[in-house]
Parts: C-alpha cells; structure tokens; sequence
C-alpha cells in the first residue's frame, strides 16, 4: 500500500519454526542457543481470529486488548467488536498488563477476578504508568456492589459494566471513548 509523497507499507511474512526448511538447510550447531532463547523470549500469542485481510492492520483500525480469563468471554467480546476494532488479548491480569505496555492499544477492556492479578490492580498500575496512563479502560465484573463499583472507579477506570452485559452496550461504551480520545486529540 502507498500514497505518493506519502508513505510506502511493507509487509514482511517470515515463517515460523524450521518445516519450511530441507534438512541440509538446518545449521544443527545453533539449535540448542536459539531453543534456549525462544524459551526465555516473551513472546505474545498471536490468536488466528477472522480479519478481512493484511489491510486491516496497516489501515489505521484502533487496537483493543482484552483482558479476561475466561476464553468464551473472550471470544464473546472479540466477535462483538471484531468489526471495527482490531481484537488483542491476555488470558490474566499479569499478562494483560505487560501486554499493554508492550502494545500501547487504544482502549482496554479488563476483567476484575483473574488469576495473578486481579483488574482493580492492573487498571491501577496502567493509570499509574507514563506510558499507558492516556488509555480507557472498562472493567468487566459479576461484582456489582456498589463498593466494588466505587473501587473501580477509584482507579481511574473510565467505565464499569457488571456482567452480565450486552455486547451492544459494551461497543456503544468503546465507540463514545474512542470518539471522546479522538476529540481531545484534535484539540
């Protein structure tokens, strides 16, 4: 993709692992290093998810980053916002976290009762860090006391939906911070 006088995208595809590769093309002597530092690289998962095509990730379509232990909830949101936001995701609190700076998205949407940390101390911790503070984030609970609400807010969460919730409010949620985000950026 190119705009004259504009930019130039690039898509570069390397395959992953050695099955692409005739056995004469493997040096064995390297095997042993480069196993040790994948096991020691953090890597983060890349979920095949249904996208439209290679387009969609160079065209400037918003990143979301779902934080949620449960994979049908997961899936649940990915498929409700699939459409117009371009759909991360982390299994626990800790990874969500590192997942978020690492990515910088454009809003989050993080669950509160996870295991290795919970919602509350990663919307905390993102609102607390430089790099990600600027970010929305809505927590997602079955916790719907009005302490634990406050909680929430207390964090600086920029919304609080207590499941069961519509995924039609939920992308109505998504939709006005993005719009909010964007105003405040023109300004």
């Amino acid at each position: 993709m190119s705009m004259e006088n504009e930019f130039t995208v690039f898509i570069v595809r390397l395959p992953l692992g050695q099955h692409h590769l005739k056995p004469e093309e493997i040096d064995r002597s390297q095997a042993n290093v480069m196993s040790d530092v994948f096991k020691k690289t953090a890597i983060p998962k890349i979920k095949d998810e249904p996208t439209k095509n290679d387009e969609d990730l160079i065209s400037g379509r918003k990143i979301v980053l779902v934080i949620e232990d449960s994979e049908d909830m997961r899936t649940l949101i990915r498929f409700g916002l699939l459409d117009d936001y371009k759909i991360i995701e982390a299994q626990d609190g800790e990874e969500g976290e590192k997942m978020a700076i690492e990515t910088c998205p454009d809003l989050i949407i993080c669950d509160v009762s996870m295991p290795k940390k919970e919602g509350f101390e990663v919307a905390a911790n993102l609102k607390k860090n430089e790099i990600t503070s600027h970010i929305p984030i809505i927590l997602l609970t079955g916790r719907a006391s009005q302490s634990d609400i406050i909680t929430g807010l207390e964090t600086g969460v920029d919304a609080y939906l207590t499941k069961p919730f519509h995924t039609k409010e939920l992308k109505i949620r998504v939709n006005k911070l993005m719009e909010q985000r964007e105003k405040l950026k023109e300004k």
